[in-house]
This record gives C-alpha cells, sequence and structure tokens, in this order.
C-alpha cells in the first residue's frame, strides 16, 4: 500500500453531506485502510533468536572418558544438515571425578565449528551448565555443513577413570531465512 493510500481529504464535507455524515464516512475509511495495513503486515523474528515454524530442534548429548595428558577429546560432535543453517542456544560441559577444581587452567573447553574455536567458546574454564540442565546462552550461530564440537583439553590431571558429559541444544532452520533477512540491498553487493 503506498504512502498517498493514506491521504485523506478534511478540508470540507461536500454539500451533500452534513458534518457528522463526512466524519463518521472518514473513519470508515480509515478503519478500512488501517485493517488493509494490518493484514499485509507481517511480524518476522530472527531465525535465530526464535525457532521458525519449520526449524527442526537438535539436542546433541555426549560422554566420553579424560583423556591423557596432554591430549583432547571431541565430547560431542555433529555436522549441519544440508539446506540448514542454525543456531545453539544451550549447552553443558561437566567433568566428573577428582583432582578437577573449575577455573584452575587443569583442563578447558571450546566449541569449535570445522575445528576452529567459536569466538568466546575458546578457553571455558569452568561447566556452563551440566548435561541434565544445560545453561542458556547466547545465540551462537551455526552454518550448513559445518561440524560443530565439544572438546575438552587435559593440560594437567592424569586420567583416571573420569567421564566428561556434554551437551549442545538449539535448532535448524532452513537457509532461505537468513537469504531473506539479508534483503535485496546486501544481495546485491555480494
Amino acid at each position: 500500500m503506498a504512502t498517498s493510500d493514506l491521504n485523506f481529504d478534511l478540508s470540507a464535507p461536500p454539500a451533500s453531506e452534513d458534518g457528522v455524515t463526512f466524519l463518521a464516512r472518514t473513519i470508515g475509511e480509515m478503519r478500512d485502510k488501517l485493517d488493509a495495513i494490518q493484514h499485509k503486515l507481517v511480524v518476522t523474528t530472527s531465525p535465530f533468536i526464535e525457532m521458525p515454524p519449520d526449524g527442526i530442534p537438535f539436542n546433541e548429548l555426549g560422554w566420553q572418558p579424560l583423556p591423557a595428558l596432554g591430549a583432547s577429546v571431541a565430547v560431542i560432535s555433529f555436522q549441519v544438515p544440508t539446506g540448514n543453517n542454525g543456531v545453539i542456544r544451550w549447552l553443558g560441559n561437566e567433568y566428573l571425578g577428582p583432582e578437577f577444581v573449575e577455573g584452575n587452567g587443569s583442563v578447558y573447553w571450546q566449541i569449535q565449528a570445522d575445528g576452529v574455536p567459536i569466538t568466546n567458546f575458546q578457553n571455558i574454564l569452568g561447566s556452563l551448565g551440566s548435561p541434565s540442565s544445560p545453561s542458556e546462552t547466547a545465540p551462537i550461530r551455526i552454518y550448513e555443513q559445518q561440524t560443530i564440537s565439544l572438546v575438552l583439553f587435559n593440560v594437567s590431571i592424569a586420567a583416571a577413570g573420569q567421564f566428561l558429559g556434554g551437551r549442545l541444544s538449539g535448532w535448524y532452520y532452513p537457509m532461505t531465512y537468513d537469504e531473506v533477512q539479508a534483503g535485496p540491498e546486501e544481495a546485491e553487493d555480494e
């Protein structure tokens, strides 16, 4: 609907109408035009903020033994499906066993995309929730065909039967949502 469609001539009623009839008719026209606008108005939320109706939830859970001193292990690893992007919204990482003190650097965790640490998740020194009770996080966007991993690095603890648990949860959504969000101006610049 063009802006000119919202213009009304309120200068004076035609000779065939009195002021009350003119005002009632004008208000009716305004309501009709506002109703038409409301029917065309679509409010969209980014698909990484709120899962769209055709989103697919995921809930990756894994357990691994503590690796040898100086080694690392992927507690969880999965691939983003073809034709989809996604978002991680909940995470949990847990060390079960002796000799670990939260934050002391004896072990650290990373969330990786294709083997590269994701910014702000490259040096996690403690638990961010547990696999049974993950914590909510700001959206961590993930993209088609990326391999996503939750990795623990053992810096200084002798392996003696300790276990590690991890959970990454969120949803996948069709990539077309990101193309629509970019808009025609951004698409032309690429």
